[in-house]
């Protein structure tokens, strides 16, 4: 399924209530917007998370870059607004297979949604091997980090790791992973966000940058800033009018109330 063409998504930086959407280099032009989240992951996975203030910067010289770093799908809902925690390249053991598999998936996502097609990664063994080893690895390390409230996994995913954690008292890793049991969370695995999700919680665990990786709380927290800049980069720049995105959304509630002919 085609998805709506006025869905875009965002990279922001953020604090204190508000938010500014970025450019990033897209073909050698600067954009802001992007028809998908993984359009927008295939400009940020390759910049290290260390570097990303410095290296955005460049493309953005007057915008402040002190705050969290963040996604953002609008509209979403007809007005609302959806955060995400980005991608950014993280440096750690087994970090650039994690991060090039990722690539990968994007890169698949991405071909489809320009296509029109559907989202769905393909069911082939480079998923089913990706998506064997994450789990591997979390359960063999016993990480619960992964799953703990306010990780940006999702419920199911990990309702489905907890049991699998109480079962690795009798089980090995390989040994869950080639029972009945795992078929449940490998399924819920195998679409792209949660996939993304749980690859952004794993390598975190697994890093020194925790502090820069925005978590569940922070991102339900983002989708309420006043967020600026959620148009193309050629409309902003022509705009005589700042509006955030909250700003629009009672504006355009304010015109759906009204009613010429009311008296």
């Amino acid at each position: 399924m085609a998805k709506n063409s006025k869905i875009r998504y965002y990279l922001l930086n953020g604090k204190n209530g508000s938010g500014n959407a970025l450019d990033l280099l897209d073909d050698g032009v600067l954009k802001r917007d992007f028809i998908d989240i993984a359009s927008l992951d295939l400009k940020t996975i390759d910049i290290p998370i260390k570097e990303a203030p410095e290296v955005l910067k460049e493309y953005n010289p007057n915008i402040d870059l002190s705050g969290y770093f963040y996604d953002v799908q609008y509209p979403y809902r007809k007005y609302e607004t959806k955060g995400f925690a980005p991608i950014f390249k993280i440096d750690t053991v087994n970090g650039n297979y994690f991060l090039d598999r990722l690539k990968y998936f994007a890169e698949q996502r991405n071909w489809n949604v320009k296509k029109g097609e559907s989202v769905a990664l393909d069911k082939n063994t480079i998923l089913d091997e990706y998506v064997d080893n994450i789990i591997y690895n979390i359960l063999k390390y016993n990480n619960r980090r992964v799953i703990r409230q306010n990780s940006l996994v999702g419920k199911d995913i990990k309702d489905e790791l907890n049991e699998a954690f109480k079962l690795m008292a009798n089980m090995s890793p390989d040994g869950y992973l080639s029972s009945k049991k795992a078929r449940k969370l490998k399924m819920l695995l195998d679409h792209y966000t949660q996939l993304r999700n749980i690859t952004i919680e794993y390598l975190v665990s697994k890093s020194d940058v925790k502090s820069l990786v925005p978590d569940i709380y922070n991102i339900k927290n983002f989708s309420r800033y006043e967020n600026y800049g959620l148009e193309p980069r050629e409309r902003a720049l022509i705009s005589k009018e700042k509006k955030s995105d909250k700003e629009i959304k009672y504006y355009q509630l304010t015109l759906e109330d009204f009613n010429p002919n009311k008296k």
